[in-house]
């Protein structure tokens, strides 16, 4: 006898649709992580302002605050504050206490490496910078930084009521995350909190290499519909890109399978400056 489960369809603005499929033993349904199947923390979620300085016991960030601080000294001669402003940190000149003009970031994607060289920086330091800031409303924000998601405090604990049916009601399942393989103990430690456990086609977590993320995703699906014969994937993702390339190179490899993209986008919060 057949299973049949509830299921819910995410539209681009958030609309839901509501229809029944079927969970036969030849699906299987992969799941996002990160603000699909939990919600995940943001900067200002971890991290406090106090006195112009970001207050936190993490080191990675600490070490990346410094450097940031460093490199704008080093280009504009200025000494850096932060001040949050509802859901982000903006960058603030310390002397004049305004905050420094989105702008900025013309002029630093322009820096030839003879200008980081006069300013005694290395070429790396363009990338790094760009990494770390953007803009947003005309002004300098920091954004969550290269280290940032390898700190545990940035794993989820609120799950997405949406998805949260269709995960328990799955039959077969896997969670395909680019969060870092160094986690995995953090993170098994978390979804057993939730009550979420580890499905049992497994936690995959990004081991890094010459490849992106996207196509990680893409290298796990494949060698799992060759190891165990699946004739349908459901994909739930909140990156529509990722859910397209996904998409477009699973069927192209497996012209008879049928896949079905989920885009998810309820979960995410409309962030505010």
């Amino acid at each position: 006898m057949q299973r049949r489960s509830p299921f819910i369809a995410f539209g681009v603005n958030g609309s839901v649709h509501i229809k029944v499929i079927k969970m036969e033993g030849t699906a299987l349904y992969i799941f996002d992580m990160d603000d699909t199947l939990l919600k995940t923390p943001r900067l200002t979620d971890i991290v406090n302002v106090e006195n112009g300085e970001i207050k936190t016991s993490n080191e990675n960030i600490k070490e990346y605050i410094e450097k940031l601080k460093g490199i704008f000294s080093s280009l504009f001669f200025k000494e850096i504050c932060f001040e949050r402003s509802k859901d982000f940190i903006v960058v603030v000149d310390c002397n004049s206490k305004k905050p420094i003009g989105s702008e900025q970031i013309d002029y630093i994607q322009d820096l030839t490496p003879e200008q980081l060289s006069k300013a005694g920086l290395k070429n790396s330091a363009k990338k790094e910078l760009l990494r770390a800031v953007e803009g947003e409303s005309g002004v300098l924000v920091l954004k969550p930084f290269p280290g940032f998601f390898d700190a545990k405090e940035t794993i989820g604990t609120i799950i997405n009521p949406k998805i949260l049916p269709i995960y328990k009601s799955a039959k077969n399942k896997m969670i395909l995350t680019g969060r870092s393989e160094k986690m995995r103990q953090d993170i098994e430690k978390k979804l057993k909190e939730l009550g979420l456990g580890v499905p049992n086609y497994g936690l995959h977590l990004f081991s890094g290499g010459n490849k992106g993320i996207s196509d990680y995703k893409v290298k796990v699906m494949e060698d799992s519909i060759i190891a165990n014969g699946w004739s349908e994937i459901h994909f739930f993702e909140d990156r529509e890109d990722w859910l397209e390339k996904a998409s477009v190179e699973i069927v192209n490899k497996f012209p008879g399978i049928k896949f079905h993209k989920h885009l998810v986008t309820n979960i995410k919060s409309k962030l505010t400056l």
